[in-house]
């Protein structure tokens, strides 16, 4: 995840030092974690109201989630901890709670929740919590050439810069011989049980 655990906390026991993420690391890891399991355990969400409990750095949980632009997944997750466990949130991070992002994603994880074996991404859960950044450059690299688009269409080396107009078409290329071999195979199963 990122450059997390640069505030490492340090535990020694007997002979042997152990490293730990710092309180505020824990705090945004849990956090990203849960949301981006679909919060299908709710001990993560137990530790989180634990954690919010305790004394932490205000300043650097709002640098972090700012630096990651974790803000929707916090609100998220707070929201979540405030309704399902009652927690009470500190006025430093109540902010996050606020705006619409924040109360539909909560919606959509209490789906998840409450129905946890079933965990399929059909409703775009997974992309909604990215930021509109993170969103813009799936989108690009989605729509970024692939290699095997040279081996679909050879193009001399001058043309290479085609294959970006025609990553859609080779999309579709893809898509029907997916669905090609997918049906097929369901032929080949019904003929052979005949």
């Amino acid at each position: 995840m990122k450059s997390f655990g640069k505030e490492k906390e340090l535990v020694f026991l007997q002979i042997i030092l152990f490293s730990f993420l710092g309180e505020e690391d824990l705090f945004l890891h849990l956090i990203v974690h849960g949301a981006r399991h679909g919060w299908f355990r709710l001990r993560w969400l137990i530790d989180i109201d634990k954690i919010i409990k305790r004394e932490m750095d205000f300043k650097r949980v709002n640098f972090l989630i700012k630096k990651f632009r974790y803000h929707d997944m916090v609100g998220q997750a707070l929201i979540l901890a405030s309704q399902l466990l009652g927690s009470q949130i500190p006025n430093e991070l109540q902010t996050y709670m606020r705006g619409n992002r924040p109360k539909k994603l909560a919606q959509k994880a209490h789906v998840y929740i409450i129905n946890f074996e079933n965990f399929i991404d059909n409703d775009g859960y997974l992309f909604s919590l990215k930021s509109n950044l993170q969103k813009c450059i799936h989108i690009f690299t989605f729509l970024y050439p692939r290699s095997w688009d040279k081996q679909t269409l050879k193009l001399p080396r001058s043309l290479h810069f085609l294959y970006f107009p025609l990553r859609p078409f080779f999309m579709g290329v893809e898509k029907a011989e997916e669905d090609y071999i997918i049906k097929r195979g369901k032929m080949n199963k019904t003929k052979f049980r005949d």
